[in-house]
């Protein structure tokens, strides 16, 4: 409990320790003074001592009203505030140090398997893979199970949701022979499994034939696919470990199987009222720290030839859980029956779970197959969909209570009236389906608040064209002339941008304030950083990795003709959190414009209105609020502050 609390708290001080510092420059203060001796004696001498008490109180700098404009010019040179050059250096050295306190999803992955772990396997000396794998195994049975599903009266079928598990049983049998004891089952004998059966994975004899040309890149890229499928389960404890998000619903499908085999826990009734067990809550440990929107991954799968060709998911929605699928709801409705207790702690109890869901899953693809979305589902709804059907899911909401509280026979009938359970592809003799974890994936509400976004960063940039025209004479005709005739309806339906407003949101490019290759080349960060008693190689190189990897999002890419593609989103279904929070950062900075040192007293007010604005859109999307646990939240909000306060 106590490293959960302490990581926890490091974390979430992350935003606070910013708001404590003062980012004020000599050139600030000096600015001001002017401005004070030019009002002497004027109407706006009052306002412009106000404003000069603010700077100094930001600055921390003890004074009293009323002094001569000589007295405060002396506190000033006495505070030994920085020069603008120097608090740049400062900045740089804060983030370089605050670089450590986020973690990777590896490293979110170990403290949740330390947590979860039962202690009579002594596994914890093990790479955090091998520990995962022998989890499934042991627990899961491989996740691979017999069923009578589908067969004829007395038959039983082997359902195998993994490759892999003839490979283990030949390597767990080998291990046994070796050591002269005879193989009995996957749960008795995982301790035997050792992290070289991940060599099977090894792709370096097909990489190696393509270089030499044997094959060409297509095939081989095809061959290290069906090879990773193949040994589908070895994959699945890898990816699970380095922190790679696959696509397909590929990657939501290993969390939940996950916390199956861990023992992980929903909100749950006690009796009295419910709990959240903050240690091994599901949507607190899976959804919200490792696979909420967190840029570190970027760090691990850098040069991976799979985050190139589709395979990874680089960018995931930031939804966390989807209650509309139905799927991920038949997953909750097992992890949610309450934290067993540690004698209760079994392989077989636990298989039985994972047997029952996915047996539930398959029976509700097949049966519902080609149907429409149920007539029911439209009934009580209200406004938003994604509201009404996770209320769905908490105890005690509504007239119905949660349906977690359900047998499993009017468990499943009620997703079968009320949810999208249409995945099928194409039918015929072997009929086609899509991962049952990709249906209803829309994401309607937060396309309407993203549009809604992108119509507040075109005013914005509209009125301020209507103020000065730019070096191509672009000005407030050529910025109004598609303004009645706007990208979006009021239904929030599509519409081609017209040309003016396209120019305009190519404009917003100038990214992270940090980024600026200019003030901020790779020889001035490695010279100030390198004073950090922190300092490595290796840290640096992750840390400009980091910087480039969160500026990627924020300036135009040549793929996307030269313009900043999260501003650009046409379809709902590849929105993302990273997208919002892209277009927030250029709309914010729009609205407040360049000459923002008034607006706020200190890096604390400014957060303070950045979230106020920021967390109700992506609320209504959806989507996690600011969150000082996720790095590039950090970087945003942060290079915002400094690209308001700091430039012009």
């Amino acid at each position: 409990m106590e490293n959960r609390i302490s990581q926890t708290t490091r974390l979430d001080m992350i935003f606070d320790d910013l708001k404590a510092e003062s980012f004020l420059s000599r050139e600030d203060l000096d600015r001001q003074l002017r401005a004070v001796k030019d009002a002497a004696g004027m109407s706006n001498e009052p306002e412009e001592l106000e404003k000069l008490y603010m700077l100094l109180d930001s600055a921390r700098i003890p004074y009293e009203r009323g002094l001569s404009v000589r007295r405060y010019e002396d506190l000033v040179n006495a505070a030994g505030l920085p020069d603008r050059d120097q608090l740049e250096e400062k900045i740089i050295r804060l983030l370089f140090e605050k670089f450590e306190g986020y973690v990777s999803p590896s490293e979110y992955m170990k403290k949740i398997v330390d947590r979860c772990a039962n202690p009579e396997d002594h596994w914890e000396k093990d790479p955090l893979r091998l520990r995962i794998l022998k989890q499934f195994v042991k627990y899961g049975g491989c996740l691979a199970y017999k069923t009578s599903e589908g067969c004829a009266s007395g038959k039983t079928k082997k359902v195998v949701m993994y490759g892999g598990d003839s490979a283990i049983r030949r390597y767990l049998s080998g291990k046994s022979k070796a050591e002269g004891i005879r193989f009995r089952s996957f749960t008795d004998q995982a301790d035997l499994l050792e992290d070289d059966i991940f060599d099977l994975l090894n792709v370096d004899d097909i990489r190696s034939m393509v270089k030499s040309g044997v094959i060409s890149t297509a095939k081989g890229k095809d061959q290290i696919k069906d090879r990773r499928k193949k040994y589908g389960l070895l994959k699945l404890a890898d990816d699970l470990a380095g922190g790679h998000f696959r696509t397909q619903g590929a990657t939501k499908k290993g969390l939940y199987l996950f916390a199956l085999v861990y023992n992980m826990t929903y909100v749950y009734p006690d009796g009295l009222g419910t709990i959240v067990d903050p240690d091994t809550d599901i949507e607190i440990n899976l959804f919200e720290k490792y696979y909420g929107n967190n840029l570190m991954r970027f760090l691990n799968e850098s040069g991976d030839d799979s985050s190139q060709n589709g395979e990874f998911d680089l960018n995931p929605t930031g939804q966390g859980i989807n209650y509309k699928n139905f799927a991920e709801m038949i997953y909750l409705y097992y992890i949610s029956k309450g934290r067993m207790e540690d004698d209760d702690y079994t392989p077989e109890k636990i298989q039985d779970k994972i047997r029952r869901s996915d047996e539930m899953i398959t029976r509700i693809r097949n049966r519902q197959a080609g149907k429409p979305v149920p007539e029911d589902r439209d009934r009580d709804m209200a406004s938003s969909v994604t509201v009404y059907f996770r209320n769905l899911a908490q105890p005690d909401t509504g007239r119905t209570g949660s349906i977690f509280q359900r047998s499993e026979k009017e468990f499943e009938e009620f997703l079968i009236r009320h949810y999208d359970c249409n995945v099928l592809v194409s039918a015929g003799p072997v009929p086609v389906f899509r991962s049952p974890l990709l249906a209803d994936t829309d994401q309607t509400a937060a396309k309407r608040e993203y549009d809604a976004l992108i119509e507040d960063l075109l005013f914005e940039l509209r009125s301020a064209a209507a103020e000065e025209k730019d070096d191509d004479g672009y000005g407030y005709a050529d910025a109004c002339a598609g303004y009645e005739k706007s990208c979006f309806t009021a239904e929030g339906e599509e519409r081609n941008l017209s040309e003016n407003d396209q120019q305009l949101l190519r404009s917003c490019s100038y990214g992270l304030y940090f980024e600026d290759p200019v003030a901020f080349s790779e020889d001035r960060l490695r010279r100030v950083c390198a004073g950090e008693k922190s300092y490595s190689d290796r840290k640096f190189r992750n840390f400009c990795n980091l910087l480039k990897a969160a500026n990627r999002y924020m300036v135009p890419q040549g793929h996307w003709g030269g313009k900043v593609s999260a501003l650009f989103v046409q379809d709902a279904e590849y929105l993302t959190r990273t997208d919002m929070l892209v277009a927030f950062y250029y709309y914010f900075n729009a609205s407040y414009g360049e000459d923002s040192l008034w607006t706020w007293t200190s890096y604390a007010d400014f957060l303070r209105d950045f979230r106020d604005l920021i967390d109700p859109k992506l609320e209504a999307a959806h989507y996690q609020p600011l969150n000082g646990r996720n790095i590039f939240d950090m970087l945003v909000a942060f290079s915002s502050y400094m690209h308001l306060t700091m430039i012009g």
